[in-house]
């Protein structure tokens, strides 16, 4: 028996280290580039949006074939796409694709950050109030009223599935209309929290929405 393995282990270690087994069990070189697991290079990447568990991309040895992520939003080669669109993507729970506008998410990044100060409305400090006047002044060349309650007032009132980005978000936080943020869309809205200052935050967070009274949407004629 002892004989018998003597002859058999080198046919063995014969076939493991054939060229047709050492190709697939190899690592390959930098040279090489990567490998599929059936021993192929990988070409190319496709973007495929029926597969929701890579979020939309999966490895393809066919030719690059550039679709849409979404019906509603356009394909755009990663290249042409920024750092501060994948951050606010990521933020935001969006595809990078949807995160266009450049004006809006500079000043919130600007901003971002800064301390709340109630009655301030510099980066030393600011609250909610001045914070949302800012946006629609450097957005919109609106000047809104200085508090919440005002804000308040001169919206038209919205209830939660009928708001859209750039609408306002109004809060009992302590006592009536205490509170006012700017929607982004999503259940997200950008504010000056008293806590954490200007920060994005969601709806769906059981502070918010246990205190959400209604969105507003400004006129355009505010001022």
């Amino acid at each position: 028996m002892k004989n018998l393995l003597i002859l058999i282990f080198p046919l063995l270690i014969a076939i493991l280290f054939s060229v047709d087994g050492y190709a697939q069990y190899s690592i390959p070189s930098q040279q090489e580039g990567p490998r599929l697991n059936t021993g192929k290079f990988i070409e190319s990447i496709e973007i495929n949006s029926s597969d929701k568990r890579n979020k939309g991309y999966e490895f393809s040895d066919k030719e690059l074939k550039p679709i849409s992520i979404s019906s509603s939003v356009p394909y755009l080669p990663i290249e042409n796409l920024d750092s501060w669109q994948f951050k606010y993507a990521l933020l935001l729970n969006r595809e990078v694709e949807s995160i266009t506008d450049k004006n809006l998410f500079s000043l919130i990044d600007e901003w971002m950050g800064t301390r709340y100060h109630y009655g301030g409305q510099t980066k030393s400090g600011i609250d909610c109030s001045a914070f949302s006047g800012v946006i629609y002044k450097q957005l919109y060349q609106i000047d809104l009223p200085r508090t919440a309650r005002e804000q308040y007032a001169v919206c038209t009132k919205l209830e939660r599935s009928n708001l859209k980005q750039g609408d306002l978000l109004f809060f009992n936080t302590r006592g009536g209309v205490s509170h006012v943020g700017y929607y982004l869309g999503g259940d997200y809205f950008v504010h000056a929290s008293t806590k954490q200052g200007v920060v994005i935050s969601s709806l769906r967070e059981d502070y918010y929405s246990t205190r959400f009274i209604s969105g507003g949407r400004v006129p355009i004629d505010a001022n």
